[in-house]
């Protein structure tokens, strides 16, 4: 019967696993071995002394392929993903952006699955240390990081609201010139209009006087001729030349046309400027949102960012405790 040898995760020790079997126990510490949980020992120590060679000549963007490679193949050994740890970090040293902590955090929650314990507490160590370390200059980055995007929110209201304000003159004066021209329209009606009434009440006014006049001024038919030409004359002139002006008039019809028109004008610039107005006001609202956050964000102090970059880092420690006001600060962030 062929054995396969292989090794065991937790304690490093060689593994018989019989033909056709996909568990077994490791002989020396006990811990049960599945077949695809093993590894080639061989092929990880290969691939270790490739990516610290590459560490010590600083080379780390090899380093990381090396590393990624174990983590890859190996994915139950804890090599690979200390490695990417110490790439990450350039060996605990460097500081890294503020996006990169839950990926180190994701790298340390599978090292802590994978790693016997002696060894993860080894690194648990270093890495807590490392974060103690570099939160302060992380959280310094990221407190630029807002007050830049603060500026950002402050500039983008400063152009939302010149550009609102140019809309709204130009629906303003829209609206101020089809008001103009309603204004003109009605008088070119209702002037006309009114001289008609006018000119028709004159002329029969006249013409009373007139039928008046000879009605009872005496028989002298000089007389009466003369004094009813006198007044009923110029009544029929009045007539004639008033119904000839108002001619010039605007029709009833035309201007019921052109004052629907002109309504229909100041209508949809109105409602146009209303949906100009709510999208101002919804835009404004978020960036205003956002803004209230970053102030309450960076109203917090120094110490709470501290806090905040560490407890990110320290994700994937289980055990780990967040105060209340942290818990509190997250909820008025959102």
């Amino acid at each position: 019967m062929k054995y396969t040898y292989l090794y065991c995760n937790h304690c490093g020790a060689q593994v018989q696993l019989n033909p056709g079997r996909q568990r077994t126990f490791c002989s020396s510490c006990g811990t049960q071995i599945i077949a695809e949980e093993v590894y080639d020992k061989d092929s990880v120590e290969a691939l270790l002394s490739r990516a610290e060679s590459h560490m010590e000549h600083g080379d780390y963007a090899r380093a990381r392929r090396a590393y990624e490679g174990i983590a890859e193949l190996h994915p139950y050994v804890h090599y690979g993903w200390e490695g990417l740890i110490r790439v990450k970090t350039k060996d605990y040293v460097d500081v890294i952006d503020y996006s990169d902590t839950s990926v180190l955090s994701s790298y340390m929650n599978r090292i802590k699955q994978t790693a016997p314990e002696d060894m993860y507490d080894n690194i648990k160590n270093k890495y807590i240390t490392y974060a103690k370390t570099v939160s302060p200059s992380i959280a310094l980055s990221e407190r630029f990081t807002v007050e830049s995007r603060l500026e950002s929110c402050e500039q983008d209201l400063s152009n939302k609201k010149e550009k609102f304000e140019e809309d709204k003159q130009k629906y303003e004066d829209l609206m101020d010139e089809a008001r103009s021209k309603q204004t003109y329209i009605r008088q070119a009606y209702e002037i006309p209009a009114t001289a008609r009434k006018i000119v028709v009440w004159a002329s029969l006014a006249l013409l009373f006087v007139a039928f008046v006049f000879s009605i009872i001024v005496g028989e002298d038919f000089e007389s009466k001729f003369a004094l009813v030409a006198g007044t009923s004359v110029p009544g029929i002139l009045v007539l004639i030349i008033g119904l000839d002006y108002i001619k010039l008039g605007m029709s009833k019809n035309e201007y019921e046309h052109d004052k629907g028109i002109i309504n229909h004008v100041i209508t949809s610039a109105n409602e146009a400027y209303q949906e100009r107005l709510a999208q101002y006001k919804s835009e404004t609202g978020k960036v205003i949102s956002l803004q209230n956050k970053f102030k309450a964000y960076l109203s917090m102090g120094q110490d709470y960012l501290n806090r905040q970059v560490f407890n990110r880092l320290m994700e994937f420690d289980d055990n780990h405790e967040v105060d209340q006001l942290f818990l509190e600060v997250e909820e008025l962030l959102g």
